[in-house]
């Protein structure tokens, strides 16, 4: 006799339905997980034989039992299909029927707890569009998985709870959403903390606006990475689409069932890699193919500090990603897309020993120290920042001075207001007056701007006409535009 169970495995940020196939009969004993199942699937044997025991039910010993993880291709990773695994055991001797209408996710313990698995928005998301009547989690992960709509969800305990519910002797409640979500956002940092800078603020405003990327440079201690670090106060909660995206992401990350997460998130994501990241750590991979920062700033900002510090081999791979919003992932076990719509936001000293732009200090670099520092970033890397932004230095009496900054509320209203113009999607160019056309192209000519740098101007000017609540982009929009050009 062949008993059906259905649990899921995560393929990159999505999860894939995986068919248990279990076998108990007369024979040796012996017990063959196959399917391609990884060291932790292989490895719940033991879980799954003291935790049957443990629950009270008896364990087929002296049978042979062959369980088969479909479609055998695709490689199984992870503890969740314990839970399935462990029903198609004892499905034959405690004669459990309608197990084809349902999907039971969950690690075992051995005492036959069930914990909590990472990933659950996105096998919500696959039962309910398989159409399974009941889904079974683990009781931490329920009001994650609730959050999916067209699907019954039914928190477990322990593994004895669920066998019991499926006999009809002790019926477990389906799980109710009884919170309405976390809308309180609190930020360590905001821009009113931050004294003068009016250049870089008002350039980072911008930036938000249109999702623009963004290289600050400036001497240490101008204050590049405490603007940085003040950019999520500014940032517009998610949208539901993006919502939905983003607490997937994490929830395959493995955060979902931390309770200091929102849930689900309304907050833009904000990353901040060492500069000591590796390519995967920053792309993601590895041979159990981990999210890269890069995918976990989906929506959000990923802020790399000291950028000319990062390897240039690593930056160098961050130019398709960038520019194409997703990267494909090519392994020797798997081949997956990750989204990577992010805002990169970079910061840098102007040279070796920091000021070189500085009014006041003497830079202390030689020609072939500035030359060197400048090849660690490549051109076409250059290329892919929609904005450059010099951060002058503040005197101790700005510094010192009675703050009257205008709030980090106030500059995200601004924002919204001007994101709901930009949905218009009319090409920036068609957007441009007689006069701004003219200014643009006598500036193309003199700066010698590429066909992309030209494009990157247009959008940039049209953000801030977005700003000012303008659909068209006039002259003024196109000048301070250009501010925003490198020098070189």
């Amino acid at each position: 006799m062949i008993t059906q169970t259905y649990s899921a495995t995560l393929v990159g940020v999505q999860a894939a339905l995986v068919t248990v196939e279990t076998e108990v009969a007369q024979g040796m004993s012996a017990w063959h997980i196959v399917g391609l199942p990884d060291t932790s699937i292989q490895e719940a044997r033991s879980r799954i034989r003291a935790a049957i025991k443990e629950s009270g039910l008896a364990f087929p010993y002296n049978f042979r039992i062959i369980t088969n993880l479909a479609p055998a291709e695709t490689k199984k990773e992870g503890a969740a299909m314990d839970l399935a695994i462990a029903l198609g055991i004892i499905a034959r001797e405690k004669k459990l029927t309608g197990l084809e209408k349902i999907m039971a996710v969950g690690e075992l313990g051995l005492n036959g707890a069930i914990r909590p698995v990472r990933g659950i928005l996105a096998i919500a998301q696959l039962a309910a569009a398989q159409k399974f009547e009941s889904f079974f989690v683990p009781a931490e992960n329920a009001a994650e998985a609730v959050y999916v709509s067209g699907i019954v969800v039914y928190p477990v305990n322990n593994f004895r709870e669920l066998v019991m519910h499926l006999l009809g002797e002790k019926i477990i409640k389906p799980y109710v959403n009884s919170s309405a979500g976390n809308t309180e956002r609190f930020y360590p940092h905001t821009f009113e903390q931050v004294a003068g800078n009016a250049f870089a603020k008002r350039a980072l405003e911008i930036a938000v606006a249109g999702a623009h990327h963004i290289l600050l440079s400036g001497a240490p201690g101008s204050g590049k990475t405490m603007l940085a670090r003040a950019l999520p106060s500014i940032m517009p909660p998610l949208i539901p689409e993006e919502s939905v995206e983003v607490t997937q992401i994490y929830s395959v990350f493995g955060h979902g069932a931390e309770k200091e997460l929102e849930f689900p998130i309304i907050t833009p994501p904000y990353r901040a890699p060492h500069h000591t990241a590796t390519s995967i750590a920053l792309l993601g991979g590895g041979a159990s193919c981990k999210l890269g920062e890069l995918t976990l700033a989906n929506r959000g900002i990923l802020f790399l500090d000291e950028f000319s510090e990062f390897p240039r081999s690593v930056l160098e791979q961050l130019r398709e990603p960038l520019e194409n919003g997703s990267i494909v992932l090519h392994r020797a076990g798997y081949v997956i897309e990750l989204p990577t719509h992010c805002m990169l936001v970079a910061a840098q000293n102007p040279c070796p020993c920091g000021f070189a732009t500085h009014p006041k200090k003497q830079c202390s670099c030689t020609a072939a120290d500035l030359l060197r520092y400048h090849k660690k970033i490549s051109g076409p890397l250059l290329d892919r920042f929609d904005m450059f932004c010099d951060v002058a230095p503040l005197e101790a009496k700005e510094l010192l001075q009675e703050k009257t900054n205008e709030t980090s509320e106030i500059i995200q209203q601004r924002i919204i207001a001007a994101r709901r113009i930009l949905k218009n999607k009319i090409s920036p160019l068609v957007l441009c007056s007689a006069n701004a056309k003219k200014i643009l192209q006598a500036a193309a000519e003199t700066l010698q701007l590429s066909g992309r740098g030209i494009t990157k101007v247009t959008l940039v000017a049209r953000t801030i006409a977005a700003l000012a609540e303008r659909e068209t982009i006039d002259e003024q929009e196109i000048i301070e535009a250009l501010q925003y050009r490198r020098n070189n």
